[in-house]
């Protein structure tokens, strides 16, 4: 987590908003805030990508399975982004509000989330397919 706050190589600065993050979950919820901080990444993190493929002349959009790793990534760097547009001056408080807005329910980060799966599901028609024989 401290590896994806990081800015510029400022390791120390980062573990100083992680730091701020879980105190001010804990002092929010007043519950554990490494659960609550797993649950917030897990209802965040995609299933499927979506990637562009040239298929002879034309581009398609074809969806792609993320793995956990990836899955975690890309729900971190999301909380994270939209706790960048959040009002507030310290950006641990930021990060830990828009954790609490994803376990809620009301937050920007699951807009983005649907959306990804929607065109995932739109595009499902372009994947390869092989025929394997047993």
């Amino acid at each position: 987590m401290t590896g994806l706050l990081m800015r510029k190589g400022k390791r120390d600065t980062a573990s100083k908003h992680c730091i701020t993050l879980l105190s001010h979950l804990r002092l929010v919820t007043g519950q554990e805030p490494f659960g609550l901080l797993a649950r917030a990444i897990g209802l965040a993190s995609p299933l499927v990508m979506t990637r562009s493929e040239s298929k002879r002349i034309k581009v398609t959009t074809v969806p792609v399975p993320l793995n956990e790793i990836q899955r975690a990534r890309r729900g971190i760097l999301w909380i994270v982004k939209q706790s960048e547009k959040r009002p507030g001056k310290k950006f641990g408080e930021r990060l830990a509000m828009e954790v609490i807005a994803v376990l809620n329910g009301n937050s920007e980060v699951l807009k983005l989330k649907a959306e990804q799966h929607r065109l995932a599901l739109v595009n499902r028609a372009n994947l390869r397919t092989r025929v394997t024989r047993a």
